[in-house]
């Protein structure tokens, strides 16, 4: 009876760890709350988004971080890439190598994967949480423009209807203060450190393309050599029309080092953006003495979207669009990965050219790491 027990037990966990919390996308952040304190959101406490399923890095269990002694403690041995989970008659080992994790105590190995993101170890939430009997609830605002995660341990005084709908003014300051900050979620500030490596295959059977709107931003040149730096990571750079001109000499590098040149195509009807994609394939014939099929589809119609097909042209649509814009090095790469993490196949990824060529560095490198397709865009891809 009692291994009947322990077996189902172990099933029990083993699903835990696999639910994935679902996301909203109304809002970029995550934040959380340990019981009754909603903790503000820095490289210490912030959850992160991986193929679904949400981590908390494990500083969460610190009671100098929360001010929350939850009971359960950890150790990082980087050199082995391992984490230990502990509490008062209980333990879980996180081997990242094997992407396993083992109780001792049940002498049970489970299909945990633990991984680590600019040197700091994370583990899963769920399953972490429901190992060691804490509670562990997404939570979302009446509007859904925030989404919370709560870790409790018992000792919470709201439960969480009342927690999220007090917490919610709270919210708005904390959003606030991510938005307007420009700075990193480390206090202090910092920049992407890739020190760690999560070495899992998280990313197996996922397809990454890349593109830049290359539309009024200051670190085009920077980018073009993070990916070529990257090994040699393909992309498409789409231009406005009013741009080509202006950038005759970086559009030269771009295809030399075998990036792909598209066209971000004006105008209200076929007619119209036609007419705009002509006059770009002209100045491009004169800079490069080629011409541009891929245009960025930006919400085209569905009519406007085969009166190009039918003139040789390919709408290219990203279903990951991040904005560089307001969001620290820190938030646009985890950013960045959350969203891919979170994509099933195939993603395509739109980013601006005011995105660092470093932070797009460290993207493709944890990427690689994450053993993500990195792929080159082809025709034959549509």
């Amino acid at each position: 009876m009692k291994k009947r027990i322990i077996a189902i037990l172990c099933m029990l966990f083993w699903f835990l760890g696999m639910i994935p919390f679902m996301t909203s996308a109304a809002s970029d952040a995550l934040f959380i709350a340990v019981n009754d304190e909603l903790l503000e959101l820095s490289v210490e406490t912030a959850p992160i988004r991986i193929g679904g399923i949400t981590y908390l890095p494990c500083t969460i269990f610190e009671k100098s971080v929360t001010r929350v002694d939850l009971g359960v403690y950890y150790s990082w041995n980087a050199k082995e890439q391992k984490i230990t989970l502990f509490s008062k008659g209980r333990t879980l080992e996180f081997d990242i190598k094997a992407g396993t994790a083992y109780s001792y105590i049940e002498d049970q190995e489970y299909a945990y994967q633990a991984v680590v993101r600019n040197g700091m170890p994370y583990v899963p939430a769920a399953a972490s949480c429901g190992y060691f009997g804490l509670g562990c609830s997404l939570l979302f605002t009446d509007d859904t423009q925030f989404q919370l995660l709560r870790i409790k341990n018992g000792n919470q005084v709201l439960d969480d209807s009342m927690f999220i709908r007090s917490a919610r003014p709270l919210l708005e300051e904390l959003a606030g203060k991510q938005s307007s900050s420009g700075t990193s979620n480390k206090p202090g500030g910092s920049t992407v450190n890739n020190s760690g490596t999560s070495g899992n295959g998280i990313g197996q059977g996922t397809m990454v393309y890349f593109a830049i709107r290359a539309d009024g931003g200051d670190n085009l040149n920077s980018i073009q050599n993070a990916m070529k730096g990257s090994r040699q990571v393909k992309g498409i750079f789409f231009f406005s029309v009013e741009k080509l001109a202006s950038n005759d000499d970086t559009l030269r590098e771009l295809v030399m080092s075998g990036q792909r040149v598209g066209l971000i195509a004006k105008g209200g009807t076929l007619e119209e953006q036609l007419g705009n994609l002509q006059e770009g394939n002209r100045l491009l014939k004169h800079i490069l003495r080629q011409k541009a099929v891929f245009v960025l589809d930006e919400g085209m119609s569905a009519e406007i979207q085969e009166g190009l097909k039918a003139k040789g042209y390919l709408p290219w649509k990203a279903n990951i669009t991040v904005s560089s814009r307001g969001r620290s090095d820190t938030a646009l790469y985890q950013t960045v990965l959350d969203r891919i993490g979170d994509s099933k196949g195939k993603a395509r990824v739109l980013l601006d050219d005011n995105a660092k060529g470093g932070t797009i560095s460290s993207i493709l490198r944890q990427l690689r790491e994450d053993r993500y397709d990195i792929r080159i865009l082809r025709e034959t891809d549509f």
